[in-house]
């Protein structure tokens, strides 16, 4: 029996019993042989079916398939599971998950309600109707492409991440924030999911959430996996992170396709070999003087009071596009902070000594 994310085998009696069942998402093959027979391989097992024809493997097949391509949204990284030793009809193959015609392009926020029920009936969790009607409801009528986990607070930490998880495929949402909640290593392990995998995520706060100090390589890490990344915009201010793993990370998004706009490290024990490799990725490429606009590196203290930070410096000596710029308890000299931002472009707030004394509006 076909139901819209699973597949069920029912004993041949009276009552109906089921002997087995699986989501699509279990899928890791599924091959087509002659004599209408298909075999398919999942997580777990092994399943192989014979039909009485043609037409009701092309339905199973087409069914499946067609099921997958709107969990993955036509993704890249979405998987080919269907392979055939026989040729398949058109119908069965036109709703492979890699088809530009496979799913029709308006569904609320980009079917994230159906990707999030997929993943629920995936984990054996309740779907939450709430999240798919606030989704469908209010952050589409509104255009928001910002996916606030805090709309979502009060549920538990399996129910949120598998919320993370329904973005990694996502192509409406392009910001994904969160401040002043902690959250647990379900929800982190399924952003650096979404992170390997989307193709649409632009910008990421995780301010004061209790990231794990090797948050940062293991972003990296993720990072690397996806070429098709487009994150230019990360927060990660008030959580206590590795500073080698920051040093990697500031090295894998400087070199990401869009630059880097916003880059917010406020109060992360960051430290001076931090603060060298942030900027000599910074003075790597003209790029990121034309594209970083917001740089926060406040509350880290003496990060710049040595000679590590004359990169830095430099960098900000040089024509840039900042229009805000954080310094403020990080013990960085007066006389040389005061020297560099008389010379770069106007900047609408500027925290240089880490008093008010020291904001220029």
């Amino acid at each position: 029996v076909l139901t819209t994310w699973r597949l069920y085998f029912l004993a041949p009696k009276t009552p109906a019993k089921v002997e087995s069942t699986f989501n699509f998402l279990e899928i890791r093959a599924l091959n087509s042989h002659p004599e209408h027979q298909v075999i398919i391989d999942t997580d777990k097992s092994s399943y192989s079916l014979r039909f009485e024809s043609r037409e009701h493997l092309n339905h199973v097949v087409s069914h499946i398939n067609f099921a997958l391509s709107r969990i993955f949204n036509n993704s890249i990284f979405a998987p080919s599971i269907c392979h055939s030793d026989s040729d398949l009809s058109e119908g069965s193959r036109k709703y492979s998950p890699s088809s530009e015609t496979s799913v029709e392009t308006q569904r609320a926020c980009g079917g994230f309600s159906e990707t999030y029920a997929a993943l629920c009936d995936y984990n054996g969790i309740s779907c939450k109707e709430e999240v798919q009607w606030d989704v469908d409801t209010i952050y589409h009528s509104q255009d928001n492409r910002e996916f606030n986990l805090l709309d979502f607070s009060h549920l538990e930490s399996r129910d949120l991440a598998v919320i993370v998880a329904s973005m990694a495929y996502n192509t409406w949402f392009t910001k994904l924030y969160c401040k002043d909640l902690r959250i647990g290593s379900e929800v982190t392990e399924q952003v650096l999911h979404t992170v390997s995998k989307s193709s649409s995520l632009e910008e990421i706060t995780l301010e004061n959430v209790g990231l794990k100090s090797d948050f940062p390589q293991k972003m990296s890490a993720a990072l690397s996996e996806n070429p098709a990344s487009v994150i230019h915009s990360l927060n990660l201010a008030h959580n206590s992170l590795d500073n080698q793993g920051v040093s990697n990370l500031i090295q894998q998004v400087c070199r990401l396709s869009k630059g880097l706009r916003l880059l917010n490290l406020s109060k992360t024990s960051l430290t001076s070999k931090g603060v060298v490799s942030l900027s000599q990725a910074l003075c790597s490429s003209d790029e990121y003087s034309n594209s970083l606009l917001h740089l926060d590196l406040s509350k880290n203290p003496g990060v710049l009071s040595g000679e590590d930070a004359s990169n830095l410096y430099l960098f900000l000596s040089q024509p840039n596009c900042l229009v805000h710029l954080d310094l403020s308890g990080t013990d960085c000299s007066v006389d040389s902070s005061s020297a560099q931002i008389n010379c770069f472009h106007p900047v609408s707030h500027a925290a240089i000594w880490g008093s008010s004394e020291g904001v220029l509006r």
